[in-house]
């Protein structure tokens, strides 16, 4: 995180969210559209997402 940047958005998603940024489905846009570089956003997750993740695309 850039704390000089005390104006880019911050975003929590969970395993659900990022599973659509590379599955193309419902939502996919959205999330896609929260990495975009012009908006200098800070995207967080949880420790556990990226196991969740495996699992998600693995089914």
């Amino acid at each position: 995180m850039n704390p000089l940047n005390l104006n880019a958005p911050v975003y929590f998603v969970d395993s659900i969210a990022l599973v659509k940024r590379y599955i193309n489905e419902k939502g996919s846009a959205l999330v896609l559209s929260l990495f975009n570089p012009a908006l200098n956003s800070e995207i967080l997750d949880a420790d556990i997402t990226s196991v969740e993740i495996i699992a998600a695309i693995t089914r």
